[in-house]
């Protein structure tokens, strides 16, 4: 049952986590239509006015430049929050809430997108390369921008990984958190088969023999400090070290089984004083410990 309903969080983990992607993507579709859109009407807006001031004299208007010129400002305003005036000449300039002009009699100027922000482009000539480039400064991320420009970026932006404070981030968080407390969890039992004897050290005991083999007083007084010995990532406390009993390291071989079984909830340990001995296959004696389940 538990297996059963680990695999229902799974798939659902990975159904939210599809749809994110999936909305992300035509978001990220919608905001490039939408800004190729309102630079060509920008364009567009800034070719009529020089029709409009070229052509008009003070008693004749041409009413159906300025109709279509009224038509893109108002496609335009609902892709996003703008301001515009008449010049005396009759050419409109158009400008975002902030300043940033979209149109001034004859020019125009581009936006772009690029991670969650809404880009004012300005060219520039590269002194280095003497290439027109266009230089982006940010204007908004989201709703400040107003119309479906802003409304997508505020979407786009509560949906964007590696954000931990949106819905993106919170969803990952929650994966990462349950992955962790569910291994905190196993980590803490015996598997499905129990030790049923001691464990044979694999490998002639090494930096462990100074628990086990004759060593001097200076080196069996030293303590190991914390830290430096984990058990399954787990950080063991200071072992303080003694003086050697019969020139074997006692007290601290006692220490270091003492600290893994107040470290690690469930497990049993116990280190004996087995000399380390050289390699004789099919085993390897070193330094023996065991674990095993505490009831």
């Amino acid at each position: 049952m538990v297996a059963q309903q680990a695999g229902l969080i799974v798939n659902q983990l990975n159904t939210l986590t599809g749809e994110i992607s999936q909305t992300l993507y035509d978001i990220g579709a919608s905001l490039s239509s939408a800004i190729t859109e309102v630079n060509g009407i920008t364009a567009q807006i800034a070719d009529i006015n020089v029709q409009i001031t070229s052509q008009e004299a003070d008693v004749r208007k041409a009413n159906d430049l300025r109709d279509r010129r009224d038509e893109l400002v108002k496609s335009l305003s609902g892709l996003l929050n703008i301001n515009y005036f008449e010049s005396s000449a009759g050419a409109y300039t158009v400008m975002l809430p902030d300043g940033h002009a979209l149109v001034e009699t004859n020019e125009s100027w581009d936006l772009d997108w690029q991670d969650g922000q809404l880009q004012w482009l300005q060219s520039r000539i590269n002194k280095t390369s003497l290439e027109e480039e266009q230089v982006p400064t940010s204007i908004g991320t989201g709703s400040e921008l107003g119309g479906k420009l802003g409304g997508w970026l505020e979407i786009y932006n509560l949906l964007a990984p590696q954000d931990p404070i949106n819905y993106s981030g919170r969803l990952e968080n929650f994966a990462n958190s349950l992955i962790r407390e569910v291994n905190q969890q196993y980590s803490q039992g015996v598997g499905m088969i129990r030790f049923s004897g001691e464990v044979l050290g694999a490998e002639t005991a090494a930096n462990t023999a100074v628990l086990t083999r004759e060593v001097d007083a200076a080196t069996a007084s030293e303590d190991i400090a914390a830290g430096a010995l984990t058990i399954n990532g787990r950080s063991i406390g200071t072992i303080d070290g003694a003086a050697a009993v019969h020139g074997l390291a006692m007290s601290k071989a006692f220490n270091v089984a003492t600290a893994i079984n107040q470290a690690v909830a469930g497990v049993t340990a116990r280190l004996t004083t087995q000399v380390a001995a050289a390699p004789s296959p099919p085993w390897r004696p070193g330094t023996t410990a065991m674990c095993s389940p505490s009831r």
